[in-house]
């Protein structure tokens, strides 16, 4: 099965929207300066791993107000809002709509640069999608974010006595001068599944609580400043990832593989003589594609085992 969407192609990101008038003590953008867990926040990266997170589902998780809906389909993640549910919180990428990657496990979380979170109702703007909230991933080099310089390795192992593992490793370099910037970033995650009955309390079913996940993820971006006043600047990236989710209580193996490429123009234009400072503008759309493959039916449920 293969789906396609297309979000543009001249869209202004609202997040931008929200800043675009930088009059001087006004604070337009101010809701979105501060990780205080208020109903407009951003938190950065760093802020989300604090706590030991290895996936960006998990940092979000800790966030007051925030639910992660686990495994909403084998080996997914969708943050859920105010308990309003999943569908209710819309999920953005560099402001723009996500469609097959509002799975946030579809997001390396070595490619993030900050976090959005906006618990106030986006309704009017978005229509029902955003009744909960809107969540806005802000990729590395995206819309306010500093450009990455540097090469930075990371690796990650975690087990559990019960069974269950999970393994990760991802790279990122970059380089950034007065006109251009460019980062490019790989990641690979696998988890190993543990079945129901590693598990005091659980009935010995045979069926794996945690299915078996492995991920491929790559992400790139670059930009090129066209005009220095006013400020004119295009650019461009691309975020691959390809799943393979795979559990006893399924015949076969799923792979799911996502691309997301995004390209556009963004800038500054200055206003003299006024109460604002100038106008920030972002136009440029999204292209996503999505297939998923492999045989999803379920076996038939073993016969539970009980001991005397």
């Amino acid at each position: 099965m293969q789906t396609t969407f297309f979000s543009g192609p001249f869209r202004v990101s609202p997040f931008l929207a929200c800043a675009a008038l930088l009059g001087s003590g006004l604070g337009v953008s101010s809701a979105f300066a501060q990780d205080d867990g208020s109903p407009g926040a951003s938190y950065s990266a760093e802020t989300l791993k604090k706590n030991g997170a290895a996936t960006l589902a998990e940092g979000l998780s800790y966030l007051p107000g925030t639910e992660i809906d686990w495994f909403s389909s084998p080996g997914s993640a969708r943050v859920n809002l105010l308990g309003l549910g999943a569908r209710n919180t819309l999920t953005l990428i560099n402001g723009r709509r996500a469609f097959g990657f509002s799975d946030l496990n579809a997001i390396p979380f070595a490619a993030v640069g900050r976090v959005d979170v906006s618990k106030a109702g986006a309704s009017p703007l978005y229509g029902s999608d955003g009744a909960g909230g809107v969540v806005n991933v802000v990729l590395l080099n995206g819309p306010g974010t500093l450009k990455t310089t540097g090469t930075e390795i990371d690796l990650f192992y975690a087990t559990d006595t019960r069974g269950g593992s999970y393994r990760q490793a991802s790279v990122i370099s970059g380089f950034a001068n007065d006109k251009l910037s460019i980062v490019f970033g790989a990641s690979y995650s696998s988890g190993g599944g543990f079945n129901f009955s590693d598990r005091v309390l659980a009935p010995r079913t045979g069926y794996l609580s945690s299915p078996r996940v492995e991920r491929r993820q790559v992400y790139s971006a670059v930009e090129y400043q066209l005009t220095d006043n006013p400020s004119m600047r295009v650019y461009g990236d691309v975020l691959a990832t390809d799943s393979r989710v795979g559990s006893s209580s399924y015949t076969s193996r799923i792979d799911v593989r996502s691309t997301r490429v995004s390209a556009g123009i963004r800038g500054d234009i200055p206003i003299r003589n006024s109460i604002i400072a100038g106008l920030s503008y972002d136009i440029g759309g999204s292209f996503e594609e999505n297939k998923l493959e492999g045989d999803i039916s379920r076996s038939p449920a073993p016969t539970a085992r009980r001991s005397r």
